[in-house]
């Protein structure tokens, strides 16, 4: 078991190091709270990863190649403000998405699971608001 991830660090991952794509037998990777645009796409030859964590960063979508990760079951890609999630997710069994409450109305929830019923979902909102997750009142 192996885990790379920011210490409690003010300074942001600007890229992934050289080699990192060789780290096959990484398991978990948490990349929370670096200011990532995007998901790396080293992360596209990490098969054994298992918990991709993504938490606090700018993504909005989630790439496809993620669904080629067989062994993935939990990616938490809260505090990422709407984050689209690709259809091809559908193919992994077993997995849980945390994706948070903050941005998601329970329509929006409702949605997320309709469209992929096989997804376990957490939208836990971290600083307990009972406001985050109602609809709008205009």
């Amino acid at each position: 078991y192996r885990e790379i991830g920011q210490e409690a660090d003010t300074t942001k991952l600007k890229h992934l190091p050289d080699g990192f794509a060789n780290l096959q037998n990484l398991e978990v990777l948490d990349l929370g709270r670096n200011g990532l645009p995007y998901v790396p796409t080293q992360i596209a030859s990490l098969k054994n990863l298992r918990v991709l964590r993504l938490d606090y960063n700018e993504i909005h979508e989630i790439p496809s190649f993620v669904s080629n990760l067989k062994h993935l079951k939990e990616l938490s890609v809260c505090a990422n403000e709407k984050i689209r999630l690709p259809e091809s997710l559908k193919k992994i069994q077993g997995l849980k998405v945390s994706i948070g409450n903050n941005s998601l109305t329970i329509k929006d929830q409702k949605e997320l699971q309709k469209r992929f019923p096989n997804i376990t979902f957490s939208f836990d909102n971290e600083y307990d608001d009972a406001r985050a997750n109602q609809e709008p009142t205009n």
